[in-house]
């Protein structure tokens, strides 16, 4: 997400609640999964591509290997799921292409 983008973020959630959003009366607290570290080896070159395709989806690289992952291990149900955080990024990308 570009850093303006955060800030202003950040400024509105200084000042408001996510309870005033709309429709946060109909959501349901959820846990977020435990998460653990897992450790592997890549080339150099691996890693750079890693980087370029994070770079291009907005994300870090560590975010963009677990979101593949995920996805990779994904039930059918879990990867219709996730297509709302595809569209996100998506969306980012956009937004970062207008800004640009």
């Amino acid at each position: 997400m570009p850093e303006e983008q955060l800030e202003a973020l950040a400024e509105y959630y200084d000042t408001h609640s996510g309870a005033d959003e709309p429709h946060a009366e109909e959501g349901e607290w959820v846990e977020p999964p435990t998460m653990v570290t897992v450790s592997i080896r890549v080339t150099e070159r691996t890693r750079d591509a890693l980087d370029r395709q994070a770079a291009e989806h907005g994300m870090r690289r560590t975010a963009y290997i677990r979101q593949a992952l995920e996805d990779l291990t994904s039930s059918k149900r879990d990867h219709d799921e996730s297509l709302e955080k595809r569209v996100e990024r998506l969306e980012a990308a956009l937004y970062r292409n207008r800004a640009a």
